[in-house]
């Protein structure tokens, strides 16, 4: 599937359809079948998807992306576990907050320094592979 970019920066990040859940703006996609597996941390229950993507997508916006996972969800024939979804949606905000926690202090130093030992990257820039921190 061929999944086109939005046309503008209003297209919701977000989208779900029979091939599954996109990003189609970051050529991110999940497959219908892989929305409902869960995860143990510690004796609670998590769907992996949300906090793969909260953990590891410095792009990713949950506030789009809640709606369009629970649809897919729904769509792709599994029930929402209301307990399971709470506890998801609270660990993948808070692991959100830290990545986003994180981008702040390194851009607050480098504005600071800018021969700190942080370097700001673009998205396009981390998506090449380009840049890194200083050592």
């Amino acid at each position: 599937m061929t999944v086109p970019r939005p046309a503008s920066p209003h297209t919701p990040q977000w989208l779900f359809d029979k091939d599954g859940l996109h990003a189609p703006a970051e050529r991110y996609s999940v497959a219908p079948d892989r929305l409902s597996e869960t995860r143990s941390v510690e004796g609670q229950i998590y769907y992996c998807v949300p906090l793969h993507i909260a953990e590891t997508k410095e792009w990713a916006r949950l506030a789009d992306f809640w709606p369009a996972f629970g649809a897919g969800l729904l769509n792709s024939g599994h029930p929402i576990d209301p307990t399971i979804w709470a506890a998801t949606y609270e660990a993948a905000e808070r692991e959100a907050a830290k990545a986003q926690a994180y981008l702040a202090e390194r851009e607050r130093q480098c504005a600071a320094d800018p021969m700190s030992r942080f370097t700001p990257r673009s998205i396009w820039e981390r998506r090449a592979g380009k840049g890194s921190d200083k050592p």
